[in-house]
């Protein structure tokens, strides 16, 4: 595993981060459309497994499906393709409003909120 140092950071002294963490981001997104009570959270989750990508999602009150990812931007940005791609006939996304973070959460997984 590569990893570089985190040298003269006084809060971690010598804790190491891989490659991937130290270019992780964060990435929150709301779905609009057909996106609740036809397996969309589930379908979700599968994918994030699937493309290690952390973090969680929930459905809002006003019929839009809220998730925020982590991973790098490469992973986000293949994650949120792939939800375009091949979902069951049920789902139909009509909107994606998508809002990036340098910053990161440190979700150590992802999870289905309720």
């Amino acid at each position: 595993m590569i990893g570089l140092w985190n040298a003269g950071l006084p809060n971690n002294p010598g804790k190491r981060k891989t490659v991937e963490e130290v270019d992780a981001m964060n990435a929150r997104i709301i779905v609009s459309g057909r996106v609740q009570g036809v397996g969309f959270r589930y379908t979700v989750m599968q994918k994030a497994l699937e493309q290690g990508i952390n973090g969680w999602v929930r459905n809002n009150e006003d019929g839009t499906v809220e998730m925020e990812v982590e991973g790098t931007k490469e992973k986000i940005e293949t994650f949120i393709h792939s939800l375009n791609k091949r979902l069951n006939p049920f789902i139909k996304i009509t909107d994606m409003k998508i809002e990036y973070k340098e910053e990161e959460a440190g979700y150590k997984d992802f999870r289905i909120r309720y």
